[in-house]
């Protein structure tokens, strides 16, 4: 028997979700802290990057957030350097404590060693595993 549409939402919203990202992201596990200032408090935060691209990162937490919030995040790359910061990032989706941002402020050396990062980890995929990219055209 078929699933009813509001079962299938999940589905559907990751879909739209892989079809309107501008890069690839890659899995990652990087700890990492995030705040937010909003009219009532004070939010600070910590979780785990899942996944990371050059606009922006999944992310697990410990304190909720809401679509649209702009958060400050220091984020624990493995590699030898210390932490990155990451001045301002939008909250683009919130599923329970799982939520997706996108860069909106990033000093250039911190967008630099990212993007090294990112690099590094593509250079040591697997043989034959596929990336795709895709890019909206307008």
């Amino acid at each position: 028997m078929g699933r009813s549409p509001q079962d299938c939402s999940d589905v559907m919203y990751a879909d739209v979700a892989k079809e309107l990202r501008r890069s690839e992201r890659v899995t990652v596990s990087c700890h990492l802290t995030y705040s937010a200032f909003t009219e009532e408090m004070l939010i600070v935060g910590e979780g785990t990057a899942v996944d990371i691209s050059q606009e922006g990162l999944g992310i697990e937490g410990n304190q909720p957030v809401e679509d649209g919030m702009r958060l400050t995040l220091c984020l624990a790359l493995p590699d030898d350097e210390g932490p990155i910061l990451i001045d301002e990032v939008r909250v683009v989706w919130v599923k329970g404590s799982r939520f997706g941002v996108e860069s909106i402020l990033i000093d250039p050396r911190s967008r630099i060693r990212i993007e090294h990062f990112l690099l590094s980890k593509k250079l040591n995929a697997p043989a034959g595993r596929e990336r795709i990219c895709l890019r909206l055209k307008m």
